[in-house]
């Protein structure tokens, strides 16, 4: 049992770091203009600035409930939420709120409907997973909210597992949406990553409740 807690605490650790990093390299490629780390190959689409910036926050987010900081998680989910959110209004809406390019003006357009806007699905998962790490805490009390988790993490790795089968296939429509903005390929692969980490802590939530 010891062992079996410590890896389950080692998985989304792991899984945050790794998030961080890939974050921390997309934005830094940005700032450096290393189109190899922001699109990994010519024709795909790069991953936008602030995506980059949301997988930085959401790895921070996934370490904090790991180390139980929760307000330091609540913070950075919510920060992600309205990043996530704001995007997600400017396509249901259609309009611009200029926060794409608040940070990063941005010099690669392939594939992308407005410059630094990320893709809707990318948008829909980012909503989901700070969506999962805010309420992460009140998992233990209520069985409603490990469902809501559950069902929520299997939502947004089933987006980016479609996006990466898409890609592995040739299949454009499963990773780009109409004419909008594509998810990048490292984009589905660092859901899929944080999705483990998520799926990990959800296996101990529920051991938890029904021990």
């Amino acid at each position: 049992m010891q062992k079996y807690h410590s890896i389950s605490r080692l998985i989304p650790q792991a899984v945050a770091y790794l998030v961080m990093l890939l974050g921390t390299m997309v934005m830094m490629g940005w700032l450096v203009k290393n189109q190899a780390i922001i699109q990994i190959n010519d024709n795909f689409v790069p991953m936008q600035f602030n995506t980059a910036l949301c997988f930085l926050l959401s790895g921070v987010g996934l370490w904090a409930i790991n180390e139980k900081q929760t307000h330091i998680a609540k913070v950075v989910c919510a920060s992600v939420f309205v990043i996530a959110f704001a995007t997600a209004l400017q396509y249901v809406l259609d309009v611009d709120l200029y926060i794409d390019q608040i940070l990063m003006e941005h010099y690669i357009d392939l594939n992308t409907s407005s410059p630094g806007r990320m893709a809707p699905n990318t948008a829909i998962c980012f909503l989901i997973v700070s969506s999962v790490l805010f309420i992460s805490d009140r998992v233990r009390k209520s069985p409603n909210f490990l469902y809501f988790y559950s069902v929520a993490t299997a939502i947004a790795l089933a987006l980016s597992l479609v996006a990466i089968v898409g890609y592995l296939n040739g299949v454009e429509s499963s990773y780009g949406w109409s004419r909008y903005t594509q998810m990048a390929m490292h984009t589905s692969l660092g859901f899929v990553f944080i999705c483990v980490g998520l799926g990990t802590l959800a296996v101990v939530k529920w051991r938890s409740l029904i021990s």
